[in-house]
């Protein structure tokens, strides 16, 4: 009884945490400048404008869109002038609460 109280528990906890979950890219993509991409999510918060930001090795990048509808989805047009490498992460975040938010879980690639 005791482990499946625990587990109802654990499984609560990580629904909460996930209110905001980014789905694509979320790691191993390699994603070629100058074309479009579709960077997916999904929101469990009604009523939220987000924003997509780009960073590299841990290091904020650039600002991608801001006031974004919630309707999972966005067409980025990756920028030629982003450099080409490893260690790219995208963060999909609340413009109302900023600690609603997530990452890509792994590295994708810019070629």
């Amino acid at each position: 009884m005791i482990l499946i109280s625990w587990l109802l528990l654990a499984s609560r906890i990580v629904f909460l945490d996930n209110r905001i979950t980014l789905l694509s890219p979320n790691g191993g993509e390699v994603i070629q400048r100058g074309t479009n991409f579709n960077v997916k999510w999904i929101c469990q918060e009604p009523n939220q404008k987000l924003a997509l930001l780009l960073y590299q090795k841990g290091r904020f990048i650039c600002l991608i869109a801001r006031d974004l509808p919630d309707n999972g989805f966005y067409f980025w047009k990756v920028g030629t002038e982003l450099a080409a490498g490893k260690g790219y992460r995208l963060r999909v975040r609340s413009m109302l609460s900023p600690d609603l938010n997530d990452f890509s879980d792994n590295d994708f690639e810019i070629k």
